[in-house]
C-alpha cells in the first residue's frame, strides 16, 4: 500500500502502516498487535516482498522461454525493468552483496552471474539438441542458427579466443574445430569407403560425420596437392589416391569391366552400353599404342583386349 494513501474520513493508513513495520522491524510493536497484523498479511519487508514480486516475473519468463535473456522492453506487472532487474542481481552477486537466500533461488531458475557465459551455454545446448535430432554433424542443416554458430566457435578456436573448457565441451559433443582436423576426419571417411567399395570414386553430396562433402573434399585434393603436408600426400598414397581424374575414370570403368565379367563369366557387353562402348576404345587404343603399360597388363588380364566378334568368327 502506498505511503500516501489516506482514508475518505482522513485517516492516513499508507502513513500508520509505515509506521507499525518501523515499531515492528525495531521490536517495540507489542505480540498482539504483530500477531493481529500477521493474520492481515502483514508485509514487514517491503523490499523482499517488491524483490519477491519481480523474481516471480522472472520464474515466469524463464519457464515460458527457457533462459533469462530477457530483452530491455519488458517490464513486470509494477512497470519495473525485468532485464535491468537481472543485471542488478548479476552486479549484486559478483561485488558479493546478493543474499545467499536470493543467489539460491535465481540459481533454481537458471541465473548465472555472468550474462555471456549463460548465452553461451544456452546455444551449446541448443546445438547438441539439433545434433541429436538431425543424427550428427554431418546432418546438420546448412545456414541454420546451429550452424552458424558453430561455425562462429570454430573461427574463435582458429583464433585462440575460444577458452579450454568451451572447446572441451564441444570436443566432448564429438565436434570437430581444428582445420587439420577437418582433414584427417575426411581422411578417415575416405579410408572406411576405400575398404567397403575398393575405390575413392565418392559420389557428390556424401558427407563425413563433421559435415564435410567427401565427394568434393576428394576433388579439392587433387587441385590442391602443392599445399598438402608430405603426411597428407603420404596417406593419401597408401590408398592409391588418384591424383588424375582421367586416370581415376578409366579405373572406375576398368572395375565395372571386372564386375561385368565376375557376374556374367565373358565381356560380351552391347556395343550400345556405355561399358561396351569403352571396351571397344580400350581395344582400339591398344591397337595404337596409346594405353599405358600398366592399362594394357590389366586389361589383358581381364581378357578384354580381344574382340568378342572375332571369337564368334565373324
Amino acid at each position: 500500500m502506498p505511503t500516501a494513501c489516506t482514508y475518505p474520513d482522513g485517516f492516513r493508513l499508507g502513513s500508520w502502516l509505515s509506521s507499525q513495520r518501523v515499531l515492528g522491524n525495531s521490536g517495540q510493536l507489542a505480540g498482539d498487535l504483530t500477531t493481529a497484523l500477521d493474520e492481515l498479511g502483514m508485509i514487514w519487508d517491503v523490499l523482499e516482498e517488491a524483490w519477491l514480486r519481480t523474481y516471480q516475473e522472472a520464474c515466469a519468463w524463464q519457464q515460458q522461454h527457457g533462459h533469462l535473456e530477457v530483452p530491455a522492453d519488458v517490464r513486470t506487472d509494477d512497470g519495473t525493468g525485468l532485464a535491468t532487474w537481472l543485471t542488478n542481481q548479476r552486479s549484486a552477486c559478483r561485488n558479493g552483496t546478493l543474499p545467499a537466500g536470493r543467489i539460491a533461488l535465481l540459481e533454481k531458475i537458471g541465473f548465472v552471474p555472468d550474462a555471456a557465459e549463460a548465452r553461451w551455454m544456452r546455444r551449446y545446448r541448443q546445438l547438441t539438441d539439433a545434433l541429436a535430432s538431425c543424427g550428427g554433424q554431418r546432418y546438420l542443416p546448412p545456414g541454420s542458427a546451429e550452424a552458424t554458430w558453430l561455425e562462429n566457435q570454430r573461427a574463435a578456436h582458429r583464433n585462440d579466443k575460444l577458452p579450454a573448457g568451451k572447446t572441451a565441451l564441444l570436443e566432448k559433443a564429438d565436434l570437430v574445430l581444428r582445420r587439420a582436423d577437418l582433414w584427417y576426419s575426411a581422411y578417415q571417411a575416405l579410408l572406411e569407403f576405400h575398404a567397403a567399395h575398393g575405390h575413392t570414386r565418392i559420389p557428390r553430396k556424401t558427407l563425413t560425420p563433421a559435415g564435410t562433402d567427401l565427394g568434393a573434399w576428394v576433388i579439392s585434393q587433387r587441385a590442391r596437392k602443392d599445399r598438402l603436408t608430405e603426411e597428407q600426400i603420404r596417406l593419401l598414397d597408401q590408398i592409391a589416391f588418384p591424383w588424375n581424374a582421367r586416370e581415376d575414370a578409366w579405373h572406375a570403368r576398368y572395375h565395372e569391366a571386372r564386375a561385368f565379367k565376375d557376374q556374367h563369366g565373358h565381356l560380351n557387353a552391347t556395343f550400345h552400353t556405355p561399358l561396351g562402348a569403352w571396351l571397344y576404345q580400350q581395344r582400339k587404343k591398344h591397337r595404337t599404342g596409346r594405353l599405358t603399360s600398366e592399362q594394357e597388363q590389366l586389361l589383358h588380364d581381364l581378357g578384354a583386349l580381344s574382340d568378342p566378334a572375332d571369337k564368334d568368327g565373324t
